[in-house]
Formats: C-alpha cells, structure tokens, sequence
C-alpha cells in the first residue's frame, strides 16, 4: 500500500509541473499577443504618417511646379 501513496504523490506532483507549463505557455502566448498587437498598431501609425508626409509632398511638388511655369511664363513674357 506504501507504493500506491508514493505514486500518488509523483502523480500529484507531475500534475502540479505540467500545470505550471501550461500557465507558463499561457502567459507567454498572451505577452505575445499582445507584443503583435502593439507592434501593428505601431505599423498602422507608420503608414499614416507616411501617407501624410506623401501627400504634404506631393502638393508641395505641385506647388512649386506651379510657381516654375508662373516664373518661365513670365520670364516668356518678357523675353518675347
């Protein structure tokens, strides 16, 4: 009977280490979850800064192309 005690208690304490590395896992896969969460709302902040600065760009592009045929049309006026 002394054996059915002793495995019990190896039985009682193999439960106890697997439950350990299962909250373990657990809590690892929910830091991970949360790591990728934040990392793609930091993603997500990234494009939108860079379609901002794109557009800010790009009507600064059109901007100074227009004041370089404004400056030609004028120099053409003059010239001619």
């Amino acid at each position: 009977m002394w054996w059915f005690c002793i495995f019990l208690q190896r039985l009682q304490s193999e439960l106890s280490i697997e439950r350990d590395r299962r909250l373990e896992a657990e809590n690892a896969q929910e830091l991970e979850k949360v790591a990728l969460a934040s990392l793609r709302q930091d993603l997500e902040l990234e494009r939108k800064n860079l379609r901002s600065a794109e557009a800010e760009h790009k009507a600064r592009i059109k901007q100074l192309s227009t004041a370089v045929e404004l400056e030609r049309a004028k120099s053409n006026d003059l010239q001619g």
